[in-house]
């Protein structure tokens, strides 16, 4: 009569048995889905944040917080995009025997507008529920090679107050429109772009690339298609100005023109002496033919620089007081002219070392190129005393 009882408790045994292992198995199952979730949750807090233009709760969430906050500010940031959906395709595990670090490596997805998509990986450390995006940052280049400015979704950084001739400035992840701001000469190469990370990718396009770690994304430009009539106008002005400027001596912003010394070989080639001048007047008879060229596609590769199709020219007057040369006997003779004698020339002007630099405003201005290529002959304009007759 004892046996069945004992069946019974045994019964009872073997199910409160499995119970509890299956209460044990669920319980890890359960920590160890709560230990994979929490990186893609750091993950999610840290890009929800930059979507929602929480500049400071973004940085809160990363391992180095201490960056160039140039462009880490709500007013470069664009909220027209998603996040799309996250991964954990390294799974959390320990940093080393004795520590309590871990590490997990999460992939992250958002979406911008015309369905573009762009994924990119995440590195994580941390432990328990407190976890850090290791360097989660993509980083553009901003130089002021070719703008003094830098702009991005109407946000301006006037670079003029750097010492660098170019920044590599970090950006939380989002939607970034360069140069939307319209400029003289110049237009972006590319549309907006969706950059996560070191991965960006040009709205519409569904071709991404990584451009972090040593090669920056750098806005790039084209020029303009209606530039050619603005920029020639522009260059008839400067040389216009540097002509009613100019006297015996040029300014020394104006890389063209004679010389003095040019002067008194031309003049005394004519008098047979030395000479003394009174005045030198300058126009500008014929203009050079401008052309832009395509600006470089590195920033350190050169400015804006003019060439010109055609070769202008200008009349020089040259009023001369006397002359100091020698009579028919060779002995040493000044001659004064009451009023001075006019010399009148044409030399031709020929132009090697002009550019187009965007101004402040967007506009442009022309100058002369500061340091021309050794390789290049930066003589003014041509042989003075073959060319001008």
């Amino acid at each position: 009569m004892r046996r069945p009882r004992v069946g019974r408790l045994l019964a009872i045994a073997f199910v409160l048995a499995t119970a509890a292992a299956t209460t044990v198995t669920a319980v890890r199952t359960a920590d160890a889905w709560s230990q994979a979730e929490a990186p893609q949750r750091a993950v999610r807090d840290f890009l929800q944040a930059s979507l929602d233009g929480d500049v400071e709760a973004a940085l809160a969430l990363v391992t180095d917080p201490d960056q160039n906050r140039s462009l880490l500010v709500p007013e470069a940031l664009d909220a027209d995009w998603e996040i799309d959906g996250l991964s954990l395709i390294e799974p959390v595990r320990s940093l080393g025997p004795g520590s309590n670090a871990e590490s997990a490596t999460v992939r992250a997805t958002v979406r911008g507008p015309e369905d573009t998509v762009l994924s990119a990986d995440f590195a994580l450390v941390g432990g328990g529920g407190d976890w850090k995006v290791l360097d989660p940052f993509g980083r553009v280049r901003a130089s002021r090679a070719l703008v003094p400015y830098f702009e991005v979704n109407g946000h301006r950084l006037e670079l003029s107050e750097f010492d660098d001739e170019a920044l590599v400035l970090p950006v939380l992840p989002g939607l970034y429109t360069f140069f939307s701001e319209e400029i003289s000469v110049l237009e972006p190469a590319h549309g907006p772009l969706l950059l996560l990370g070191d991965q960006a990718v040009e709205i519409g396009s569904q071709t991404q690339g990584a451009y972090g770690g040593t090669a920056p994304f750098e806005p790039a430009f084209k020029l303009r298609d209606d530039i050619e009539e603005p920029v020639q106008e522009h260059v008839e002005a400067y040389l216009e100005d540097c002509a009613a400027r100019a006297g015996v001596e040029w300014p020394p912003e104006c890389p063209f023109g004679l010389a003095a010394s040019s002067l008194d070989e031309r003049v005394a080639y004519s008098v047979l002496g030395t000479v003394t001048y009174a005045d030198a007047a300058w126009t500008v008879a014929e203009h050079p033919e401008a052309v832009l060229t395509a600006p470089a596609p590195r920033f350190d590769q050169g400015p804006l620089r003019l060439t010109f199709r055609s070769e202008g020219s200008l009349e020089t007057v040259v009023h001369v007081v006397s002359t100091h040369g020698w009579d028919y006997y060779g002995m040493p003779e000044t001659v004064e002219y009451d009023p001075p004698a006019e010399y009148v020339f044409s030399c031709p002007l020929w132009i090697l070392d002009l550019q187009v630099q965007i101004t402040g405003d967007g506009g442009f201005a022309i100058a002369p190129v500061p340091e021309p290529p050794e390789d290049e002959w930066s003589i003014h304009t041509a042989d003075p005393g073959t060319k001008c007759w």
